[in-house]
């Protein structure tokens, strides 16, 4: 995981998910953020910025 990090990919888990679930980072791979605000806001954010999602 940590050569995501090195080519500037982010792996965020999200945080009310992880809450919900009883997870903390520490339990999860390597190189992994919290995003706090929540997943679908993070979606939101970057998508403002310019990123796309796409979904399989």
């Amino acid at each position: 995981m940590v050569e995501f990090s090195k080519d500037g990919v982010e792996l965020a888990a999200c945080g009310n998910t992880m809450k919900a679930q009883n997870v903390t980072l520490n339990e999860l791979l390597p190189g992994f953020v919290s995003a706090e605000k929540g997943g679908v806001v993070r979606l939101a954010e970057l998508q403002s910025q310019g990123y796309l999602y796409l979904r399989p």
